[in-house]
């Protein structure tokens, strides 16, 4: 796929909370990826409301949404190499730039090292430790990528 900007809102472990915020934070994004602990198909029919949704489904979430959507998503956007799935995910050895993305713990996180990237969303509803609720906001260009937490 060739672009030249891509905006995409990243969000992960709504168990089936969607807080009304996220409408307000992702306005405008190209496309939404869910990073799995959905909790309820009701979270992935309100958040196409906004933009197309790929979602990827994680340990709690029952056999309805395992059925309807996958364990792993991997696809291209411009030079980068996309990985989505519920549990975190390290860095590898990419021949070119990756971008993966993961869920799981609650935790907000973004680490780049040699063009490639790691984020992880944290909580949408339901944060641990010190963090606040938040979301992740990931744009790429055609040489770039640039990623943001947002708390909400």
């Amino acid at each position: 796929m060739s672009v030249t900007e891509h905006k995409i809102g990243i969000i992960s472990d709504t168990h089936s909370v969607l807080p009304y915020t996220v409408h307000e934070v992702f306005k405008g994004v190209d496309q939404i990826i869910h990073a799995g602990d959905i909790g309820a198909e009701d979270i992935i029919i309100e958040l196409e409301t906004i933009a197309p949704v790929s979602a990827v489904f994680g340990n709690t979430d029952g056999q309805s949404l395992r059925r309807k959507i996958n364990e792993r998503l991997d696809f291209s956007i411009g030079q980068f190499d996309l990985i989505v799935v519920h549990f975190p995910l390290f860095f590898g050895d990419e021949t070119k730039p990756t971008i993966r993305i993961s869920g799981h713990t609650h935790k907000p996180l973004i680490i780049e090292r040699n063009g490639s990237m790691l984020i992880n969303p944290g909580s949408a509803a339901f944060p641990r430790g010190e963090y606040n609720s938040s979301v992740a906001v990931l744009e790429i260009s055609e040489q770039n990528a640039k990623a943001e937490i947002i708390f909400i």
